[in-house]
């Protein structure tokens, strides 16, 4: 069986589908607490603490693009926006997110892009889709 390929993943922010993106790292995190003891025999064990949800994006600078604007006004504004990030059959997360680190490189021979960073305010929903 061949893998998923990256158009083939589907982000939406705010309700809106964020067709000009190019790249969308997303990753979960969990904080590590240490639980090792002195009667663990030489092994350290740790818990899951909290947990994160983070992704980086870069998509084309079109200011017209729904998607582009809900970003703008979410990191203007420090409100959230609904999430998803799944694949084409439906498997992924869904969160409220709060864009940080928004950016605007303009390259001298490439597009110019918006880049940001979102990450979750409060519960992850895992999606699981038909596959």
């Amino acid at each position: 069986m061949a893998g998923k390929v990256g158009y083939e993943c589907v982000l939406t922010l705010g309700g809106n589908t964020v067709g000009k993106a190019q790249d969308v790292e997303p990753e979960l995190t969990s904080d590590e607490i240490d639980s090792s003891t002195r009667d663990g025999n030489g092994w350290s064990s740790a818990e899951h603490g909290l947990r994160t949800l983070a992704a980086t994006l870069k998509q084309l600078w079109v200011p017209t693009d729904d998607a582009v604007e809900a970003v703008v006004a979410a990191f203007v504004g420090g409100t959230e926006l609904a999430c998803e990030l799944k694949d084409d059959a439906g498997n992924g997360w869904s969160c409220n997110v709060k864009v940080f680190n928004l950016s605007w490189p303009q390259a001298l021979s490439g597009s110019v892009t918006l880049s940001c960073r979102i990450r979750n305010e409060g519960a992850v929903t895992r999606l699981s889709g038909s596959s």
